[in-house]
């Protein structure tokens, strides 16, 4: 049922799709994602759909293939605690697998086309998969392919280097005295491939990079590190509260208790652990940033927990259930929210686009539009409006897309999901002096956004909204374009 929701009215949204429009949609190569000026590295995203742009540019298609990659990672995730683990805990592992397909992270990735974490979550499944394997087995065909799959996942995002350099790391140096001859050359052959990712971004990247690389402009602010954590702690609970927890435990009982360090679940849980101190270090927070340390964690926390009975620890304890009272109540209804919202806000994008180009190319004057909601350097809604008229065939001589605060005397007004604004009755109230409405396309049936997340954001737009920059609660997936009345016709 989860799966189908992929094809059921699939279409392109409004953030990032406008890409596709512009390459893949009219015979184009889709770009490199390589952004040196700002330190951006990610060449492979994307490239898988355009593959299959080659038989079929219907986005059915392309989620089609989010599908294929949906099945493939439980199979491999749910078949790789079996092995460890044993049956016994299936309804475990079935509870974990929908902890993961709930979670924000997960539902934005795979609801949505060009997020780079998917393609990293796919091959980082791959890895762990040949390369748990490969410590009972040790075949060649598992390290082959398990140093493949290390090495493509690289290419999907930056901080992927972390996962794979670090576990390899710390499973060569604390595992040295019993790896086989094998497992060290695995081990190694990993750590080669992390090195020599780094120096390919070092050359090509970094050396290239401008004045400020992306996330300095709010790196090493407290409020927006405070920010940062309390983003995180709702939409990723286990992985702020749960694993670092366990990663302290772990410490305390390997230092004072002088117990054995285990070089694969501990590699696990430390390169999770580098993995989101990276991100805090870089300062920026989105809800599938964290998503790819869900294969390390699932598995470390299924070991420690269950199989070391490290549930019995009281500070495990207050950690998990922090945890699930979290995912609960913030992380959950988020996820709901989010599938709700990416499954509707591209077929209503579409409809407005598909009015609006018929209004446009049927107007004798050139039209100014507004995008209204639109602040700051946050402009990408214009980009793909621009990009998707374009795509439908509409001269550009023929409308003007303005956006900023001011809306008067536009000729049109556009409100897309991506407002900025708090739309609520006394915003259209003093909209509807001077316009009226034209077209407008709600939702059928929206999941609203109950999280703790959206109670908080709501406080803090009542008594302090000078720390929220987005006054957008709701977050609906609704569109309307309205006219300028014209006392003489209207």
């Amino acid at each position: 049922m989860y799966g189908l929701l992929f094809l059921v009215g699939s279409n392109f949204g409004i953030i990032d799709d406008y890409v596709i429009a512009e390459t893949l949609l009219i015979g184009k190569d889709l770009p490199y994602f390589i952004m040196e000026s700002i330190g951006r590295y990610f060449p492979l995203n994307g490239q898988d759909i355009a593959i299959i742009s080659k038989v079929s540019i219907a986005p059915s298609a392309f989620y089609f293939y989010n599908l294929l990659q949906f099945f493939f990672i439980i199979y491999l995730i749910v078949k790789l605690l079996t092995y460890l683990f044993g049956k016994n805990y299936k309804n475990l592992f079935y509870i974990l697998i929908l902890i993961l397909i709930l979670s924000p992270g997960f539902t934005t990735s795979w609801f949505r086309l060009l997020v780079p974490e998917r393609g990293a979550v796919l091959f980082l499944s791959v890895f762990a998969y040949c390369y748990i394997y490969f410590q009972d087995k040790q075949s060649n065909s598992l390290l082959i392919m398990g140093v493949v799959a290390a090495a493509i996942s690289l290419f999907y995002k930056e901080t992927m280097f972390i996962l794979v350099g670090g576990l390899s790391l710390y499973h060569f140096i604390f595992g040295y005295r019993i790896l086989t001859i094998k497992q060290k050359i695995f081990d190694i052959l990993l750590i080669l491939t992390s090195i020599f990712w780094l120096l390919i971004y070092y050359s090509l990247v970094y050396i290239n990079k401008g004045e400020a690389m992306y996330g300095e402009g709010v790196s090493g602010q407290l409020s927006s590190f405070l920010k940062q954590i309390l983003s995180f702690s709702l939409s990723d609970p286990f992985a702020l509260f749960l694993l670092p927890t366990l990663f302290v435990v772990r410490l305390y009982a390997i230092i004072k208790n002088n117990e054995r360090i285990n070089p694969l679940y501990d590699g696990l849980i430390f390169a999770s652990i580098l993995y989101i101190l990276a991100y805090l270090k870089l300062g920026i927070y989105n809800y599938y940033y964290l998503l790819p340390i869900y294969i390390y964690g699932i598995i470390a926390i299924v070991f420690f927990l269950l199989k070391k009975r490290y549930f019995s620890n009281i500070y495990i304890k207050i950690a998990l259930i922090l945890s699930i009272i979290l995912f609960t109540f913030g992380s959950f209804p988020l996820g709901l929210h989010s599938i709700s919202h990416y499954k509707n806000t591209p077929y209503n994008y579409q409809k407005s686009l598909s009015f609006l180009t018929d209004y446009i190319n049927n107007s004798d004057n050139k039209l100014v539009i507004h995008i209204d909601g639109i602040k700051g350097s946050n402009n990408e809604p214009v980009v793909s409006v621009d990009k998707f008229l374009s795509y439908y065939g509409v001269d550009n001589d023929k409308y003007t897309l303005t956006y900023g605060e001011d809306y008067n005397n536009k000729d049109l007004i556009f409100i897309t999901s991506s407002t900025m604004i708090n739309i609520n009755d006394e915003y259209f109230s003093n909209l509807l002096i001077n316009y009226k409405i034209i077209f407008m396309k709600k939702a059928t049936f929206e999941v609203p956004d109950f999280s703790f997340r959206a109670l908080i954001k709501s406080a803090l737009i009542k008594y302090k909204p000078v720390y929220v920059n987005n006054h957008n609660i709701t977050h609906k997936s609704d569109f309307y374009i309205l006219k300028k009345i014209d006392d003489k016709n209207d």
